[in-house]
């Protein structure tokens, strides 16, 4: 847009959406309308997930299941932004519109 103004769209709530996570570090959205805390994102895999990084106004922040949470400066999970996901093993991560499940 050439000025600030407001873009209305119309769709559908997304359903069960699934992607294939390889061994090692994946691209991922996050595509929720809701924010959700990054361990609770992740409890579903967090025996396979290694570290998320996210990158927002010129910084990195990650989390990973290793650490306490309160170290973890990536705390919430915010709809519609990218995320750098590693893991230890391929893996199929169902997305249910509200939160992941792994298979």
């Amino acid at each position: 847009m050439a000025a600030n103004d407001t873009l209305e769209l119309s769709g559908f709530r997304i359903g069960n959406t699934s992607f294939k996570l390889y061994q090692g570090m994946n691209l991922l959205s996050y595509p929720s309308f809701n924010i959700s805390a990054a361990n609770e994102t992740f409890k579903k895999v967090k025996g396979n997930l290694s570290i998320v990084f996210s990158y927002e106004n010129n910084s990195w922040s990650s989390y990973s299941p290793a650490k306490p949470v309160n170290f973890n400066m990536l705390k919430n999970m915010t709809p519609g932004r990218g995320y750098w996901v590693d893991v230890n093993k391929n893996i199929n991560w169902t997305f249910d519109g509200s939160h992941y499940t792994s298979s």
